[in-house]
């Protein structure tokens, strides 16, 4: 299992995924999926919807 990541959701998708690959650097299709749920979360964002994401 991987190691929990506390990171900030920010309203702009651009911003999390900046922070993400500070904290917990990915590549290939790993990055992929994570850019995928992070488009996701600021897709619920402006649903006004909440969205939990945990790595693996």
């Amino acid at each position: 299992m991987g190691e929990d990541v506390q990171v900030d959701l920010y309203p702009n998708p651009e911003d999390t995924l900046r922070q993400l690959e500070t904290v917990a650097p990915l590549d290939g299709e790993a990055e992929t999926f994570r850019r995928e749920l992070v488009r996701l979360y600021a897709s619920s964002v402006a649903a006004g919807a909440a969205l939990s994401i945990r790595e693996d």
